[in-house]
């Protein structure tokens, strides 16, 4: 029995070992990850920058494959939010206006951020609303024809 609890406990403390190991090259690979993301950005506004000067470049561009345009556009949105101070400001205005709000409202807010997400959304929440108000203005106008004639 003391073998076995022996043989246990070192493999116990090998696999410690191990698994301290895998989250040290975790965290070395996420930061080695973000900073290759900084990088392809950096090359990015490069790209840019290059572009804003050649005229002749872009035609080129055009020519190129379709995987360097799903790797340019992967960064594109990076670049650009990177790059506004207005987006930045935006989206800490909103978090910061998000966080003063009560349960309720944030629904509210997630709802209707949903629903006026796209055209077709909004084309079936505006058809919605008007019937609704056709409906109602409807059921309205039968009840006080109602209660007039029976007023009479």
């Amino acid at each position: 029995v003391c073998a076995q609890r022996d043989r246990l406990q070192t493999r116990l403390g090998a696999l410690e070992a191990e698994c301290a190991a895998l989250s040290t090259a975790r965290l070395h690979s996420s930061d080695e990850l973000s900073q290759l993301r900084d990088d392809n950005v950096k090359l990015y506004e490069k790209i840019r920058y290059l572009e804003s000067f050649n005229a002749e470049l872009p035609a080129r561009r055009r020519q190129r494959d379709l995987e360097a345009a799903a790797v340019e556009g992967k960064y594109a949105p990076l670049y650009e939010a990177r790059v506004s101070p207005f987006a930045r400001w935006t989206k800490e205005e909103r978090g910061r206006g998000e966080g003063r709000m009560g349960g309720v409202e944030r629904v509210v807010m997630g709802v209707s951020r949903i629903a006026l997400r796209n055209r077709l959304t909004r084309l079936f929440v505006f058809i919605y609303m008007s019937s609704m108000h056709l409906l109602f203005l409807f059921l309205l106008n039968r009840y006080s024809l109602c209660v007039h004639a029976k007023r009479e």
